[in-house]
Formats: C-alpha cells, structure tokens, sequence
C-alpha cells in the first residue's frame, strides 16, 4: 500500500462526456442529474417484454465520436479536452510556458482482454497520433509529451508521481489527459462476453460510457487554484483475489484510514454491477466505528456511464469543479474498486 501527501493545486480542468463536450457544462449537468442515454445501433439486445431486437443503451459521446473505435476513437475525445483545459484556464500561447510544462496522455491499459483481438490497439501505433495531437495544439511543438497506457492503475500512480516528476524535470506544471470508451466495438464485443452489460435479462450489468479528462497540476501559490489535491493512495491487489468484492473493499478502507482524513464525502465507480457495489458496501462496514465518512458512497456513473479508465479522472474533475463553486464544503475522497489489481484514491479540497 502506498499512501502520500501530494500537496498540488488543479489550476485548470477539460472534460469532454456524453452530457456535455466542456467541464462547465459538463459538471453542471451531472450536478443536476441530467442524463442523455443513446442508442448502439452495432450492438442489438433482446427487449424483454416484446422479444424483438433493439439497440443496446449506453452513453455515447454522439456526434464526435460516432463512427470511429479503439485508438481512433480515444484521439477524437482527448485532444478536445485537451483543448478545454486550455479556454478554462486561459492558458498562453507562449513558448516559454509550455516548455516548463509536461503532458501526459493516459490510455487504458492496452494489455486487458478486451484487446486481444483488436490489432490496432498497440501503444506504438498510438504513440505517435497522439503526440502529434496534443503537440499541434502548441506552439513550436514546445510541451513535453508522452503517452502511457495504465489504464486504471494510472489514477493514483499518476498523482503519486507527479510530485517528483515536477522537481525531476524542473517543471512548473503537468497536464495529465485521461481518455477511454467502453462505447467503441472491441469493447462492447468483450463486456457482453464477461455478462457485464445491463439488458432486461441482466438489470445489474453496466451501460458502457466514454471519456476524456484533463487536469493541470501546479505546486500550491503558482496559479489561482480550483482546488487542491492533498493525499493519494493505491493499495495493490494479489490477481488471485482481485475479483474478491471484500478484499478490493478492504483495501479501499485502509487507504482512507491511512489518509488521517476525517469528515469526508466519498465519490466511488458504482456502475451497477453487484460486485461493484458489495465493494463498498465492504468498505462502508469497515469504516462504520470511525468518522472518516460523513454520509454514504455518491456516484456519477449514472449521468455518463462506465467510462472505464477515465471514470476516476471524470470524477476527480467533478469534485474539483464543486470545491471552486463552493457548492461542497467538505473534503471529498475519489475512490476507485473496480475490478482491477488495486484500489485507490484522490483527496480534494
């Protein structure tokens, strides 16, 4: 288990999801419940009161993503997020800014069996499209851009090194770009292999979303701050107990408990699915004798869908906009139990 004071400010935010194509109105959507469910055509499933074929519902980014999967489809949501951070914060066109600043692109990861058979998902193919990508959007080509695939894991990682890849490289600020489409064909393909979509013959399945965020990170007093990022943590799981709900549960409570944090709201992945939920229903029990928590788990999944590994970066956005607006008052922990080899959390004030 690995638990840190990060101690950085998010001095300007993108959001591109299926409710809104900036973070404003993206996080004022979700704040208010709204929620836009489309039709896959590319995936029929059965209506179980007609016993005709119907599209499967999800939460498609519509009209910018439509058409396209895999890798394709990640780079038509990233770089508009991308270029989302860069209107909120009114970041410069200047050279000199942007070579004190790195960009990190964070992709799923590519080694999940949801690709196995999709040849294009390969970081070296993706590599490049991406850099060119974000670099075309600066001037001189100045930022330092790199691509990882992490996929989940990232959330946490990512923070975690954040701190040391500013004094490493004597940088000023990192950009951090999370995108992932559960939407896309491939993915679709696999989640009804695993039994994991909600159909009227499986009510506790998930509706697939997609997703990018992207959040800048500055040490404290560099820029006016939306909020601050003051611990991170990640807890890895043995891969033979990582489907276990009570384990992943437990890991999730031990990283708040070694926060110190009291009096927190906890944001968490419910998408829907039993396991999911028995995970932090195995949290909230163990944390039951302590005032970490101030109420029960919040969840947006229901206004974008399962947005795979970006959901913790979406969620991160939407707490850091409710601190700048002044419409939460409390710290709030971003908790991530999916069902991969860890847990982990953010904590923003």
């Amino acid at each position: 288990m690995r638990v840190a004071e990060i101690d950085l400010d998010v001095t300007s935010m993108g959001l591109v999801c299926s409710v809104g194509h900036d973070v404003v109105t993206a996080c004022a959507a979700i704040r208010a419940g709204i929620s836009r469910p489309a039709p896959i055509p590319e995936h029929p499933v059965v209506d179980l009161a007609t016993h005709e074929s119907v599209p499967l519902l999800g939460h498609p980014v519509t009209s910018l993503a439509d058409g396209f999967c895999s890798g394709a489809r990640w780079l038509q949501l990233a770089p508009l997020a991308f270029d989302d951070l860069i209107r909120t914060g009114q970041l410069p066109h200047d050279p000199g800014f942007w070579t004190q600043t790195a960009v990190v692109v964070l992709l799923p990861n590519l080694e999940e069996p949801r690709f196995e058979h999709d040849d294009r998902a390969l970081l070296q193919l993706l590599r490049g499209p991406f850099v060119d990508a974000i670099a075309s959007r600066l001037p001189q080509k100045t930022a330092r851009v790199s691509v990882v695939a992490r996929g989940h894991a990232g959330f946490a990682e990512l923070l975690l090194d954040t701190p040391d890849l500013l004094r490493r490289g004597g940088l000023d600020r990192v950009i951090i770009v999370a995108v992932d489409s559960y939407v896309e064909p491939f993915s679709i393909a696999w989640l009804a292999g695993e039994g994991r979509l909600k159909t009227d013959f499986d009510p506790v399945g998930l509706m697939p979303g997609e997703a990018a965020a992207a959040l800048m990170l500055e040490p404290p007093g560099r820029s006016r701050a939306l909020a601050q990022l003051r611990c991170a943590g990640v807890a890895p799981i043995p891969n033979t107990e990582a489907v276990d709900p009570q384990r992943r549960g437990q890991a999730l409570a031990s990283l708040l408990r070694a926060s110190n944090a009291t009096g927190l709201r906890l944001f968490g992945d419910l998408n829907g699915e039993s396991q999911r939920s028995e995970a932090f229903g195995y949290c909230l029990n163990a944390l039951a004798d302590s005032n970490i928590l101030e109420g029960p788990v919040e969840s947006i999944v229901g206004e974008t869908g399962d947005t795979g590994a970006a959901q913790p970066w979406l969620m991160l956005a939407f707490a850091a906009w409710l601190r700048s607006r002044g419409h939460a008052t409390t710290p709030i922990a971003v908790g991530q139990c999916a069902a991969t080899t860890s847990a982990a959390i953010a904590i923003v004030e």
